[in-house]
């Protein structure tokens, strides 16, 4: 059997998507509980937002890598959501709070959203222009 071949026999995508998924979750985990010190007053919201942003883009790029494109699609959005950003207002943190939610119930249901679930879904989000203010 070819190097090629073997490789192709051994691949077993389910066990990939698994740790995608688990992997997924402590990311996710992580920006909650950054959300969560935001809510209460704790943290500072310029290194809570570059760490979004972080999570959002390696959340995008891995469901892309693991064929969870609603993953990515959720996540390409949240990036779009943060882009103008400077500082989080209590709207933008609520926003945030929305779409990482929406990973969370993705995540957790270990599964990928197919049409038109995910299009109904990405239209509750909120919009770029929905976004707070630049303090």
């Amino acid at each position: 059997m070819s190097r090629r071949s073997k490789a192709s026999a051994d691949f077993r995508p389910t066990e990939l998507q698994d740790e995608f998924f688990d992997h997924s979750e402590d990311q996710i985990a992580a920006a909650q509980a950054l959300l969560d010190g935001l809510h209460k007053g704790g943290g500072q919201g310029a290194s809570a937002l570059g760490e979004f942003r972080r999570i959002a883009h390696s959340l995008k790029g891995r469901g892309t890598m693991f064929e969870i494109p609603s993953v990515s699609a959720v996540a390409a959005k949240l990036e779009d959501f943060m882009a103008g950003l400077v500082g989080l207002s209590a709207a933008d943190v609520t926003g945030i709070r929305r779409y990482f939610d929406q990973l969370d119930a993705i995540v957790e249901a270990r599964r990928d959203l197919v049409e038109p679930e995910l299009s109904e879904r990405l239209g509750k989000l909120p919009s770029p222009r929905q976004a707070g203010s630049k303090d």
